[in-house]
């Protein structure tokens, strides 16, 4: 397919560096030089455009996307950066869509969700609902991402205000796009309708083609006021929303998505020996510096918990959500965190409850100095799997040994074959500034935003400094790298590589 708008490949080779023999093989693709800069660059430099520079521009995208839907091809991944601006003598710029590593056939035997373990291909930010839920990609996407690149180009602020990754995907599935005359002012009134159109949740709602979208927008007159009463005509009724199953479908898939529960298997894992809910963190007063500390403490306790066989560890992230647990198990404890700081001193008390009398059942209280909270947590972790160990009866093919013969031979026997072992794992490090760095680094990761990522990652490298072999803090900066992926800051290959190194 060979069109002025979309950018041509040559060939496919394979490359190996011929100084390194065992070197892997690198697919590459020849394709044409283009010399100019991308669309994302030129939003960055000035936002918004001209509105009649907006509409060339469009009418650019919407003629070669066009041609590739002509041709049996949706994009998959349009966006800014992938929309090359090539200047002319004129002074305008003549536009070709790049990068269709992600580009597929539309063809209804195609599997599309190519990637392994689920994961999402792709800029979240540009992907239609249908996408984030998991169903098929179509001409109907491309359609909502060409709205969302028209919309950065004639606005001031984004349609989906979210900080988060999450946050995101809740605005998508749920939520209504900002409309576009909030944030851009004089705003034609019909190409805010085209563009809230191109975004409608429901894919058969959308244009069906981008030929059709461009018919409405070359309808219009670019100085129109935004009080005209001309409207977008609707191509078909609207359909039945969402039912209440699929509703709970996708709410149950985003607390997946936000790690809300998380279970790592036993010697056994249909009869682990003793079972936890670990309840959010209580703070006797909230600080900054506690609580990043306390928060650092609680999931590398939490962590080293689900290093232990014989627990299976349930974690409750908010006040209010329940605790999904097998059917086969039943949850025998809680556990509640409780800090407090006075000066430089720094309390932790841990409370353990019997879920059968709601009684506690083990309680203890530890102190370290702010600047050595690795102590605190290694001696709260120690002290609780000894009460755990001690709390929970031994049990033999699934079935609990009565509480007599725990002084037995048997009972003994059955420790030292490990079932009752309750063997914590290893601090993550040794080092109470490097863990001090790494919780830093975490509490920053929450925010997931580009600032709080970049700051998250400089936290991670004084982490290493001070523990060259901290995995944790290797992963960290791997998960920032991620987030700044996610919100499209600076040249995504570098941001990869950077990621995939650490």
């Amino acid at each position: 397919m060979v069109h002025e708008g979309i950018c041509r490949v040559f060939e496919l080779i394979e490359h190996r560096s011929p100084h390194d023999p065992k070197a892997p093989i690198v697919p590459c693709l020849t394709m044409k030089l283009l010399d100019g800069h991308d669309l994302q660059s030129e939003l960055r430099s000035r936002r918004p455009l001209p509105l009649a520079q907006a509409l060339d521009i469009t009418r650019q995208i919407c003629k070669a996307l066009q041609a590739l839907h002509d041709n049996g091809v949706i994009h998959r991944d349009l966006k800014p950066s992938n929309i090359m601006l090539l200047p002319r003598v004129d002074g305008s710029f003549r536009v070709v869509l790049t990068d269709f590593g992600l580009a597929r056939p539309v063809d209804e035997t195609t599997i599309f969700r190519t990637s392994s373990g689920g994961d999402q291909l792709g800029s979240p930010y540009f992907q239609a609902p249908e996408v984030l839920r998991g169903e098929r990609d179509s001409i109907a996407s491309d359609i909502y991402a060409l709205g969302l690149v028209m919309d950065e180009m004639i606005t001031n602020g984004r349609a989906f205000t979210a900080e988060s990754i999450h946050g995101l995907y809740w605005q998508k599935l749920w939520e209504k796009p900002i409309r576009p005359s909030k944030r851009a002012s004089g705003l034609p009134l019909l190409w805010e309708q085209v563009i809230l159109k191109c975004l409608d949740p429901l894919p058969s709602e959308r244009y069906r083609s981008a030929v059709e979208l461009l018919r409405d927008l070359d309808s219009f007159d670019t100085n129109e006021p935004l009080s005209s009463g001309r409207r977008v005509k609707r191509t078909r009724a609207r359909g039945a929303r969402a039912g209440v199953a699929e509703i709970l479908l996708v709410w149950a898939a985003a607390i997946g998505i936000l790690g809300a529960l998380s279970t790592l298997p036993a010697f056994d894992s249909k009869t682990p020996v003793a079972t936890i809910a670990v309840l959010p963190v209580v703070y006797q007063k909230r600080s900054p510096a506690v609580e990043y500390v306390s928060k650092g403490i609680h999931s590398e306790l939490v962590r080293r918990l689900r290093g232990v066989r014989e627990l299976h560890v349930y974690e409750l992230p908010a006040l209010g959500l329940n605790i999904r647990v097998p059917k086969t198990e039943r949850l025998q404890f809680s556990l509640k965190s409780n800090f407090t700081q006075d000066g430089a001193r720094l309390g932790l008390t841990l409370e353990l409850t019997s879920n059968t009398d709601k009684r506690p059942v083990w309680s203890d209280h530890f102190e370290s100095s702010t600047t050595d909270s690795l102590v605190l947590e290694t001696r709260a972790s120690d002290a609780l799997v000894t009460a755990v160990k001690r709390l929970s009866r031994p049990r033999m093919a699934g079935i609990p040994l009565p509480a007599i013969a725990e002084d037995m031979m048997l009972t003994r026997a059955f420790h030292l074959l490990g079932r009752g072992s309750f063997q914590l794992s290893a601090p993550a490090t040794s080092s109470s500034a490097a863990f001090q760095s790494y919780t830093r680094g975490r509490n920053l990761l929450e925010e997931r935003t580009v600032t709080a990522a970049l700051g998250a990652i400089s936290c991670f490298e004084e982490a290493i400094r001070f523990d060259d072999n901290f995995a944790l803090a290797w992963a960290g900066i791997a998960d920032a790298q991620q987030i700044l992926m996610e919100f499209d800051h600076g040249f995504r290959e570098d941001t990869f590589l950077r990621a995939r190194n650490a």
